[in-house]
């Protein structure tokens, strides 16, 4: 295996200082998926896991889990005081499971909404995803949003015989374009925000999603309607407060807005077409 594909993924906790609580919780944990390396999200959330400590007055530790499965089933089980979930992953929870306790979701360059984005190295002669018939697709896991799960649609609406095409699915993110840097693959696909962030090092976008609603932020079962408003004020004013915490996240991310159920069913059309697909990958 390529080096790229050797990055081991695992548990990592971070705590920020504790403080006197104000809110009914005397330490809150924030739970991501790897949807990148653990140290990237502990890089990128460090700084707003702090700000929340502050703002709330209490313990905020970052959790990231093994992998997607175990993710789902720590949002399931309320593991999680917040949760970080994707389009895809939040659907599933809301409609499986009936939780829809949405506090937020990101904001990027003024828009709600974001798209995946279908890349080659920047050496390749491939200039559409057509042009991708018959080769080797870089995704990421089978249950992320804009690495998995919109592209396949992008790849099906273009004409794409996905039974001739080599597909691949990698732990995140990172190894998707790594892959393609390093020429392991002849295309891949991961969401706009970390395209944007690597273009540079050699990447060249062939294709471009619908906009699709963006990350959210859920709240607990387990916590109180008067701990859920505090924390979704807190992750609402850093639109007002703080550009350093979100830049830290992404510099295209301009701040969080309020989020509804209804704001994800532009995406519950996508799924509905493409997770039989991926089921069977």
């Amino acid at each position: 295996m390529k080096k790229f594909l050797l990055a081991v993924i695992s548990i990592v906790c971070l705590n920020t200082v504790a403080y006197s609580a104000h809110i009914s919780k005397s330490d809150i944990i924030l739970g991501f998926m790897p949807y990148m390396s653990p140290s990237k999200i502990i890089e990128k959330y460090t700084p707003l896991a702090e700000y929340l400590s502050t703002k709330l007055h209490t313990k905020v530790s970052i959790q990231i889990a093994k992998n997607y499965t175990d993710h789902l089933e720590n949002v399931k089980k309320d593991k999680y005081d917040i949760a970080f979930l994707g389009g895809s992953p939040y659907v599933y929870i809301a409609d499986n499971f009936n939780k829809k306790n949405l506090l937020v979701r990101y904001e990027f360059n003024n828009q709600p909404t974001f798209r995946s984005v279908i890349f080659v190295n920047k050496n390749s002669k491939i200039e559409t995803i057509k042009d991708l018939d018959g080769k080797k697709i870089a995704l990421g896991n089978k249950k992320s949003t804009l690495s998995s799960q919109v592209p396949m649609y992008m790849i099906m609406k273009a004409g794409i015989n996905i039974d001739k095409t080599q597909f691949t699915f990698l732990d995140n993110h990172e190894n998707v374009f790594l892959g393609v840097l390093f020429g392991e693959f002849d295309g891949g696909a991961i969401t706009e925000e970390i395209f944007l962030e690597q273009e540079k090092r050699g990447l060249k976008a062939v294709g471009y999603s619908v906009d699709v609603s963006t990350h959210v932020f859920s709240a607990s079962d387990k916590l109180r309607e008067s701990d859920k408003k505090k924390i979704q004020k807190a992750l609402l004013s850093l639109k007002q407060t703080d550009d350093n915490i979100l830049k830290s996240i992404s510099k295209n991310l301009t701040g969080f807005v309020k989020v509804k159920n209804s704001d994800y069913d532009l995406l519950r059309e996508i799924l509905e077409v493409t997770v039989p697909v991926l089921d069977k990958k």
